[in-house]
């Protein structure tokens, strides 16, 4: 049966490896909630027009009718199914074993694509932009860890694992640096008992607490957390103590420089608000990083325009992908050859290149970064950085 999901949906990476490496013909439908020009047409007959739209496209492509039936007929059953009133646009994509439906609050043109790729192009910026992350709250009073996107954050059970508290870290355990020493009562102490000191200042010995405490807040994170490990990490907290966290923090993907303030200090969704700026200057400096590796390749990987980039990212070479945004080229992939060909003048049978190597890259497990034209290095509509 058609996968259906009903409410909003934005594509990830995940699902289009997943219904992406299907092989052509492939059938995407587009149908946005208001037509334009306000032009009232009901849902059903401008399903029905896509549908017939979709056969002639295949037929035209020499598709054999039994393949056609395969592609379109869940198109037209979906048809019938989804409400009349909806304020989502649609985005269907279909092929032979593979169909999905989702509804998507971006904006699309309405369109009925058929190519040897389904076409997300449309949706490589928000796919490019997916924030996934943990936001860790540091108080000494109350630690809170929250698995945020970039819309929402909902709170995580710290469990065993990850200390609620400084109060509650030293019931259980004291830096080696704090010792608990006893004086030996003389006759005349009466009632009086061992004394508490440490080493160093108070400060001192609070500052090796704090650093205990943290220590064993980030080993707690590494333990529940495990198998996330690429997942960023943003931290909060006051200046002194982020930077205290910071000298014990275990966490790789940790965003630097973190949110600084006291968690409970800021309002309603402010403190995401911050953390997704945090995550913003992180990626745009992973890009300038990866455009300046770019920058350092030699030979072919160098030099690979359009044709070549295509080729390899069917290949499954490219490991990181910038394509320009607004960049057209259009063109065909031929299996048979194993070569890639661009035209100036859109012939029968034709797909976006930009599209069909952002599909194939992101199937083989590689990352597509979408840029002004100018910030791909070359200033082309495509460049790669290559596995080999």
């Amino acid at each position: 049966m058609p996968q259906t999901l009903t409410s909003p949906q934005l594509l990830t990476v995940a699902e289009i490896k997943e219904f992406g490496s299907a092989t052509g013909p492939c059938v995407t439908v587009f149908l946005p909630a208001h037509v334009r020009g306000g032009a009232k047409h009901s849902l059903s007959a401008r399903f029905k027009a896509a549908a017939q739209l979709a056969e002639e496209k295949l037929s035209e492509r020499g598709v054999v009718s039994t393949l056609i039936r395969k592609i379109v007929d869940p198109i037209v059953a979906v048809g019938g199914q989804v409400d009349k009133e909806h304020n989502d646009a649609l985005a269907i994509f279909s092929a032979d074993h593979a169909f999905r439906r989702y509804q998507v609050s971006i904006p699309l043109e309405e369109s009925v694509i058929a190519a040897d790729n389904f076409f997300i192009r449309p949706f490589l910026k928000t796919i490019e932009g997916e924030k996934q992350f943990y936001l860790l709250a540091l108080s000494q009073k109350d630690i809170r860890l929250l698995r945020c996107t970039g819309h929402s954050s909902e709170e995580v059970e710290l469990g065993k694992h990850i200390p609620h508290s400084l109060h509650e870290d030293m019931g259980t355990d004291k830096p080696d640096h704090v010792l608990e020493n006893h004086s030996t009562p003389g006759p005349s102490s009466g009632s009086s008992k061992g004394v508490m000191f440490g080493t160093g200042t108070g400060k001192e010995d609070r500052n090796e607490y704090l650093l205990h405490f943290y220590k064993d807040v980030s080993k707690g994170l590494i333990e529940l957390l495990k198998g996330q490990e690429k997942t960023p990490l943003v931290v909060c907290g006051v200046e002194y103590e982020l930077a205290l966290f910071d000298t014990v923090n275990a966490w790789a993907n940790t965003c630097p420089g973190g949110v600084k303030g006291a968690p409970n200090g800021f309002k309603g969704g402010e403190m995401h608000a911050r953390a997704l700026e945090c995550l913003d200057r992180m990626e745009q400096a992973e890009i300038d990083a990866l455009v300046a590796q770019h920058d350092k390749q030699a030979g072919e990987a160098a030099a690979a325009g359009v044709n070549d980039v295509v080729k390899a990212a069917y290949e499954g070479r490219v490991q990181h992908l910038f394509a320009a945004e607004n960049a057209q080229a259009m063109g065909n992939f031929d299996e048979a050859s194993h070569r890639a060909r661009t035209h100036q003048v859109p012939r029968a049978g034709d797909e976006c290149l930009i599209n069909a190597a952002a599909v194939q890259t992101i199937v083989h497990g590689g990352r597509v970064h979408m840029l002004p034209q100018a910030r791909v290095p070359g200033n082309r509509p495509m460049a790669a950085i290559m596995r080999y």
